[in-house]
């Protein structure tokens, strides 16, 4: 009796997609889970907060590209983006007007916020800086404050961890 065949091994890509892809942006829901929109009493306080985490975030990830190979370096991170509460749905069809892109959303549960991950690239995190300088100190004719539909229901960024790149158990299943 001979030895059995033993598979050969060839390399290749990690994950085959046939066909051909489009990157197209995020048209949101059809309609909104909520419509509203959280009332900030101290839009200085939250625009500071968020560009601190945001800078954090970036700073962490320039960090941790030293480390990674040049060939397979991205020119961006993904982040974490926490909403406040599942009353208040993130604007998620507004980011791609300002570089990021949407990689998924996790709805909001009973106690849990709604949570997306983006990937931002290094060149939009002044352009994400200058929107939460403007939510801070800027309105619109109508008396609003600029951008607040974007910056409002944002309670939280920072930068993905690889636990966070999976999807909960049951999500799709249920």
């Amino acid at each position: 009796m001979g030895e059995p065949n033993r598979p050969t091994f060839r390399r290749l890509p990690h994950l085959i997609v046939p066909g051909t892809g489009t990157d197209a942006a995020y048209r949101g829901r059809s309609a909104p889970i909520s419509g509203g929109r959280r009332d900030i009493s101290d839009r200085r306080a939250h625009a500071t907060k968020l560009k601190g985490e945001l800078r954090l975030a970036e700073t962490s990830a320039r960090s941790a590209h030293v480390a990674v190979d040049e060939s397979v370096r991205g020119d961006g991170f993904v982040l974490t983006v926490v909403g406040w509460s599942a009353e208040y749905s993130l604007a998620l069809e507004r980011l791609d007007a300002h570089g990021a892109k949407l990689l998924s959303v996790v709805p909001a549960g009973e106690d849990l916020p709604e949570r997306a991950l983006i990937w931002l690239p290094f060149s939009a995190v002044s352009k994400f800086i200058s929107l939460f300088d403007q939510f801070a100190t800027e309105v619109t004719p109508s008396g609003s404050p600029k951008n607040a539909a974007l910056v409002a229901n944002i309670s939280e960024l920072r930068l993905s961890l690889l636990h966070e790149l999976r999807q909960p158990a049951g999500l799709f299943l249920g």
